[in-house]
């Protein structure tokens, strides 16, 4: 999936005590409209306090229906080797 702003992970996110995310473009237009969202925090629910720092931006995809919107997502460092903190 392109990159539309910010950047992806690189090997030094994966040794930093910060936590990082990239979302899509539905995410990023569903809760941040006419917003820039790199470098924005969000939380991880909605009774958490925003930890997360918003990094990238990718174009949206279909993962699990071919018709109808793309859903809102977003992946962590810890989402993408499918373990979470």
């Amino acid at each position: 999936m392109p990159i539309r702003l910010g950047r992806g992970f690189t090997w030094n996110d994966w040794g930093s005590t910060r936590e990082y995310a990239v979302v899509n473009e539905a995410l990023a237009d569903q809760y941040l409209p006419n917003q820039v969202p790199i470098g924005r925090q969000m939380a991880r629910g909605r009774d958490q306090a925003p930890d997360i720092e918003i990094i990238g931006v990718l174009a949206n995809a279909r993962s699990d229906a071919v018709r109808g919107e793309c859903r809102a997502r977003r992946s962590s460092r810890w989402a993408a080797c499918g373990w979470r903190p």
